[in-house]
């Protein structure tokens, strides 16, 4: 789920290539997702009738990010990214943060 400047419900599969696995790494990921994807009505003054329209598409991803160990267990991300929703003139972008957990250690 995200909302910045539009209504997105997604889910989809991701390669993630980190560049170097200290406590601090950074990386990139792209891949495909599916989902539900509608704009903001930003029409203030109401010139514009109508609800933006509401699509169910494929979007291509790609995201640049950081992650921060804290432990070997738990780390904290951030990702930005660009998205393009397919068969729309729309270009989707992103801003997120997690917290991690792993089930596994190295």
């Amino acid at each position: 789920m995200h909302e910045l400047f539009s209504s997105r419900k997604e889910a989809g599969f991701f390669l993630r290539k980190y560049v170097n696995s200290n406590r601090l790494s950074f990386f990139i990921q792209a891949g495909p997702s599916y989902g539900s994807f509608q704009m903001w009505d930003m029409d203030i003054d109401n010139e514009t009738p109508g609800t933006p329209p509401l699509y169910h598409r494929w979007k291509l991803n790609s995201v640049a990010g950081a992650e921060i160990r804290i432990t070997p267990i738990i780390s904290i991300e951030g990702e930005v990214g660009i998205g393009r929703i397919m068969h729309t003139d729309w270009w989707a972008p992103s801003i997120r943060s997690s917290v991690n957990f792993r089930f596994y250690r190295k």
